[in-house]
């Protein structure tokens, strides 16, 4: 099994964690995205990684639809995701 890499340093088996996903694009763009979690942030990220990368989850969150659509536009981007309270 393949450890996961932990966007919220090292705090990702915490429960109820605010969050924000910071989206900057190649060309220039700079999107944010608040969320929670009621469940761990490792849970919540595995969720996000799969409507990131499956075509059929697409719309299931607000950040996923911003995703494909910079995918679609074969827009270059990076994410961080950062804990505003736990």
């Amino acid at each position: 099994r393949k450890n996961m890499d932990c966007p919220m340093d090292g705090k990702c088996l915490t429960n109820n964690i605010v969050y924000q996903a910071v989206v900057a694009t190649s060309t220039g763009e700079k999107e944010s995205y608040i969320g929670l979690t009621s469940n761990s942030f490792k849970q919540r990220w595995q969720q996000h990684k799969s409507s990131f990368n499956i075509k059929s989850k697409r719309n299931e969150t607000t950040l996923s639809q911003y995703i494909w659509k910079l995918k679609d536009k074969e827009v270059y981007y990076q994410f961080q995701f950062l804990n505003l309270y736990s």
